[in-house]
């Protein structure tokens, strides 16, 4: 529904409140050096003399099946230093009219479990204890990083579920040294080597991030297994898009089904940068599913349907959201998306997010852009709204600009190249 004359006219000058659910920042592997414990330091010059052999990423990207021209630009973009500087990236999101973002890292820490980037480097594989410490380093990283705009920047922290331990301690430490973008939900191998996340192992962990508001957030691939991938292969990129959605969702029907949602009401889960058009179509299935003969037992002690664990415990990260996305808001459920740019990352809609957002969003009631835009990230990370709102009084877009149909996408590599102008279904 557009805008009527005298609407337009009456919210015209109001400013958007706009938090990006998805952003990036991680300093050159060498800018960890200060966060290392000395018992660790051996082991991390050794991983960063290998890794300034592949300084440009160039080969990792090569080995995923990416092209010369989106290396390049993801070097030169993704890489760049926004990433690692604080007020550089301050000056990126205000210029995009975004005055609060959830931070994911940029690249590898220490001593990451990451197969997927450490295999084309010839990395072995680290030891649960250097796992546990990467993660540590990393967010002391982070911590730092976000203490120069702790009221915009919300960073989430990195921890080793294998050891639930130390992850639980983590999650408290990220939440009283300024993280509040919660925890990144890493995935469970799904060999057996660890136990199911149904399991009473986890229960502190689940306990501790309700305790703090603290979401478990998924994100992109970063849940794959990806041990037998075929590095150097064309199938490589291939696999790792069309098993994402799998591997990173999976969590959904696992907290749900175990009972994990029911003994935990307040725990949040978010899905960043997997898109939007899934939920729908899942949300159908997982319905049909316990409202079939065989899922009688799982009526009989279940407290809700999917479709209301999903409203109450569920948000999704809709990174360069599409027009067809924002379309079905209320077949996702207009409550629980949450745009995201995807900052700096050449797939985001940096540095075209204004162009990208009347794309999308132009015509739309303006109550529905604001859930959208801002007010459902505003919830569900628990950013103060009065800042917010001072800060989009200072650098947000207006109604008006953004419901302004968009005439020309713009004539960039970042626009060619990205996934901020998709106008089909899906990646494209």
């Amino acid at each position: 529904m557009a805008l009527q004359t005298d609407e337009r006219e009456e919210l015209a000058g109001e400013r958007l409140m706009m938090i990006s659910s998805d952003t990036h920042a991680s300093p050159p592997f060498e800018g960890f050096a200060d966060y290392v414990e000395q018992k660790d330091m051996a082991a991390f010059q050794a991983e960063l003399e290998t890794r300034q052999a592949f300084r440009d990423h160039s080969s990792v990207g090569k080995a995923q099946g990416k092209s010369e021209e989106m290396n390049t630009l993801q070097q030169e973009q993704g890489f760049g230093p926004g990433t690692r500087d604080p007020d550089v990236k301050a000056r990126h999101e205000e210029a995009d009219g975004v005055v609060g973002c959830v931070i994911f890292p940029n690249g590898p820490r220490p001593f990451s479990p990451e197969y997927r980037e450490r295999a084309p480097l010839g990395l072995p594989a680290p030891s649960i204890q250097q796992r546990v410490a990467g993660a540590r380093i990393y967010n002391r990283w982070l911590a730092d990083f976000c203490s120069a705009y702790p009221d915009r920047f919300f960073g989430i922290a990195q921890i080793e579920i294998e050891d639930v331990e130390s992850a639980t301690k983590e999650v408290q430490w990220a939440a009283e040294n300024g993280l509040r973008g919660g925890i990144a939900f890493p995935g469970v191998a799904p060999s057996g080597e660890y136990p199911g996340l149904h399991d009473e192992v986890y229960e502190p962990l689940w306990s501790v991030c309700e305790e703090y508001n603290m979401p478990l957030n998924t994100h992109g691939v970063d849940s794959i297994p990806a041990q037998h991938y075929p590095f150097g292969h064309v199938a490589n990129i291939l696999l790792t898009l069309t098993e994402a959605f799998f591997f990173s969702t999976r969590h959904l029907w696992w907290l749900m089904w175990t009972g994990v949602f029911d003994r935990h009401p307040g725990l949040k889960l978010t899905f960043a940068e997997l898109l939007a058009d899934w939920i729908p179509c899942t949300l159908s299935d997982l319905e049909s599913t316990l409202n079939s003969n065989l899922g009688a037992q799982g009526r009989a002690v279940l407290e809700l349907t999917p479709t209301e664990y999903w409203q109450r415990h569920c948000f999704v990260g809709a990174s360069f959201m599409s027009r067809t996305e924002a379309n079905a808001r209320h077949d996702v459920g207009l409550d629980s998306v949450m745009w995201g740019s995807d900052y700096p990352h050449v797939e985001g809609t940096w540095p075209h997010t204004r162009e990208s957002l009347r794309n999308t969003l132009a015509g739309l009631p303006v109550e529905d852009i604001r859930k959208m835009l801002g007010e459902n990230a505003l919830r569900c990370y628990s950013f103060d709204p009065d800042r917010m709102r001072a800060l989009a009084d200072q650098f947000g877009p207006t109604i008006d600009e953004i419901s302004t149909p968009l005439e020309e996408i713009p004539d960039s590599p970042q626009a060619r190249l990205g996934m901020a102008f998709r106008e089909g279904d899906h990646w494209t």
